[in-house]
C-alpha cells in the first residue's frame, strides 16, 4: 500500500451543494481509515482568499470539516481499523477484525454523515470543527443556508 493514495475522495451535488468524503487510510501501511467529510456550495470555496472550485476540493478545504470514526480519540488507534488492538493481542486474539467486520461497522455509522448533511446533526462517532480559514463563495452563505454553514454560523 505504500505506492498507493493516502485518500480517495468521493463527490455529489444535493439541493445546491456539494457533499463529499474521503476515506483517509493510515500513512505507514497500517490496515486502518478515517472517513472524513465536509459541505461546500456548487461555486466553490475561499481558502486563505484563494479560490478553489467545487469539482477540486478536499473535505479538509470545506467550511465545515467533519470526521467520522468508531473510536473516540485523535490517534489512528480510534479508527476503522482492521489489525487487532492492543487488548485484543493481549487476550490472545491477535487475528484482529475481518475485512467484512470493518466495512459492517462503516456501512452502519455512515448515516451520520448523511444526517449532518440532511439536518445538522452531530451524531456519536462524528467530529466537527468550523473552519475560520476557508469561506463558501455562494451568494447563499450568509443566510447559513445548509447544515454545515447552519452549524459554523451558531458555533461562532
Amino acid at each position: 500500500m505504500s505506492r498507493a493514495p493516502l485518500t480517495w475522495t468521493f463527490r455529489r451535488v444535493a439541493d445546491g451543494s456539494v457533499h463529499l468524503f474521503d476515506i483517509q487510510f493510515e500513512k505507514y501501511g497500517l490496515p486502518r481509515f478515517v472517513v472524513n467529510f465536509g459541505e461546500c456550495s456548487t461555486a466553490g470555496v475561499k481558502v486563505l482568499d484563494k479560490y478553489v472550485p467545487a469539482e477540486s476540493i478536499f473535505a479538509a478545504d470545506t467550511p465545515v470539516f467533519g470526521r467520522l470514526q468508531p473510536g473516540r480519540g485523535a490517534s489512528t488507534r480510534s479508527w476503522f481499523r482492521q489489525d487487532p488492538s492492543f487488548v485484543q493481542r493481549l487476550i490472545g486474539k491477535g487475528d484482529g477484525n475481518a475485512p467484512t467486520e470493518v466495512v459492517e461497522k462503516l456501512m452502519s455509522l455512515f448515516p451520520q454523515i448523511e444526517r449532518f448533511w440532511q439536518d445538522g446533526v452531530i451524531g456519536t462517532n462524528i467530529q466537527v470543527e468550523p473552519q475560520e480559514i476557508v469561506q463558501d463563495v455562494s451568494e447563499r452563505h450568509p443566510h447559513a443556508s445548509t447544515p454545515a454553514q447552519r452549524f459554523a454560523a451558531a458555533d461562532g
